[in-house]
């Protein structure tokens, strides 16, 4: 592997790096869901949400769909899910 790609990894993890991002992240391992119920199930502002959810766009960690007024976003690719599952399974035994 060469340089770019482990500065790639970096960031791509460092965008992982927030309580509020892996919060979206499970939230979104089911299924996909507007700003506005991640807004209600994280309890915080639509501004934060999507300040949080652009971070991790920008990193391709999610993708988003436009329907009507609403904006959906989905994980981008399903192996982050089994990853972040075997993470979770690392650090909280």
């Amino acid at each position: 592997m060469n340089d770019i790609i482990f500065e790639q990894a970096a960031r791509c993890l460092k965008a992982l790096a927030h309580p509020t991002r892996l919060k979206i992240i499970n939230l979104l391992m089911e299924q996909e869901l507007t700003v506005q119920e991640l807004e209600k199930s994280l309890n915080t502002s639509q501004s934060n949400t999507s300040q949080h959810l652009g971070i991790m766009k920008d990193k391709k960690i999610l993708i988003s769909r436009k329907e009507a007024n609403l904006v959906y976003y989905k994980i981008a690719d399903k192996r982050l899910i089994e990853m972040l599952n075997i993470f979770k399974s690392i650090v909280c035994e």
